[in-house]
């Protein structure tokens, strides 16, 4: 036993169930220290749970600082059904419950005395002291205090994702001074969706750190179906991002309902930064970009149809090279119909009063027939009949 390789001892523990596996941690202490770290780096890489067991986690994370170190992602869900947390935490809160398991049948290590009347919140931001190798953290509109976000900047965690609803419960932190500490300039995705109509963000300092992230892959701003937000704000801080290239920036969102006349920063921001593959973008009027900006879109999802001409414009008489496209189509002119037929176009979803058999007929040869790729159309109940004659006349279109 001495002799054999650790390699291969953790290659075995791949084909053991739970059971199996707590017998042979039992076998001697050097397979008790190879397999336990392992269980421990594998299950605590990741966390997922909901708001109503947040405390249990906080609480189980400080008991075992050694563990929380491990914790590379945690995500917050809203289903409570969604919960993903490692056997030995269920494991730990089963005993607890159940007070009849001896510490010796438990896998975690003994938990570290606290003193006790600790409340909530120093045992939270105990636990995100403790999160110094945490590079992704995905909050879902969960209360949290400013001293939180001050403990997790100050262990040390460099995030790569931040992915954030800020709602109600939140609404005061997220522009906050400790919040900002936690943006660093190896952030590679940032996502923040509105869900209240009381914008209280500082997006003028916000903006102002996100100018040093040059390694963002995306930037995702944008509110939810229930919210209408004035975003004069977010313009006004968005203006401020003069000059400001990244240059490994793929996917940027930026859709609220609650317009401004004024675009220009918008277009700004997408003439510096030529690398987007994946757009998705509000009615925001287009009409002054310069017509060589995006060469590498795949992607586009418009909330209207206005801009929709101007993303298909040839770039010096080569189409560009869309893939996929999501649009309402409301007017379909000439000009767009001869811009639909001639590009490269493998998927398009569509909705709107003007989804008909001519808009059928404007879309790609090659994504008509159906041989490969697949159109996704919404339409609405009251055109179903007229589509229904026009398949029956001419049965080679097909959804």
């Amino acid at each position: 036993m001495e002799i054999l390789p650790s390699e291969m001892i953790l290659y075995v523990t791949n084909y053991l169930n739970d059971d199996n596996l707590r017998s042979l941690l039992r076998v001697c202490k050097r397979f008790y220290s190879i397999i336990i770290e392992k269980i421990h780096r594998d299950e605590y890489f990741s966390l997922q749970f909901c708001a109503e067991t947040s405390m249990e986690v906080w609480n189980h994370l400080t008991n075992h600082p050694n563990r929380a170190f491990m914790v590379k992602s945690i995500e917050i869900v809203r289903d409570s059904l969604e919960n993903k947390l490692p056997n030995a935490f269920k494991r730990e809160m089963q005993e607890k419950r159940a007070s009849k398991l001896s510490e010796n049948d438990s896998l975690m290590e003994p938990p570290i005395k606290r003193r006790k009347n600790r409340s909530n919140g120093q045992i939270a931001e105990e636990a995100f002291s403790l999160l110094g190798s945490l590079n992704r953290l995905v909050w879902n509109g969960v209360y949290v205090n400013e001293n939180m976000w001050e403990s997790l900047a100050c262990s040390g965690a460099d995030l790569r994702e931040i992915r954030i609803t800020h709602n109600t419960s939140n609404k005061n932190w997220v522009g906050n001074s400790s919040f900002l500490k936690l943006i660093k300039p190896c952030l590679k995705v940032l996502e923040i969706e509105i869900e209240t109509d009381d914008l209280v963000l500082d997006f003028e300092e916000f903006f102002k750190v996100i100018i040093h992230c040059k390694q963002l892959k995306r930037l995702c701003l944008y509110e939810s179906k229930h919210s209408s937000v004035s975003i004069s704000p977010v313009i006004e801080g968005l203006g401020g991002m003069e000059r400001c290239v990244f240059p490994d920036l793929e996917q940027f969102r930026f859709s609220f309902s609650n317009l401004q006349s004024n675009s220009s920063p918008v277009i700004q921001f997408l003439e510096q930064n030529p690398s987007i593959v994946d757009l998705y973008l509000s009615q925001f009027c287009l009409s002054g970009i310069n017509p060589s900006s995006l060469p590498k879109l795949e992607t586009v999802r418009l909330n209207s149809d206005a801009n929709l001409e101007i993303i298909l414009r040839p770039i010096d008489g080569t189409p560009r090279p869309i893939k996929e496209l999501i649009c309402p189509i409301k007017n379909l002119s000439d000009n767009l119909v001869q811009l639909l037929k001639s590009s490269q176009l493998v998927k398009f979803t569509s909705s709107g009063t003007d989804v008909s058999p001519r808009l059928l007929t404007s879309l790609p040869n090659s994504l008509v027939e159906m041989k490969q790729f697949s159109i996704e159309i919404i339409m609405m109940m009251s055109l179903i009949p007229e589509l229904t004659r026009a398949f029956q006349a001419d049965p080679t279109p097909s959804l």
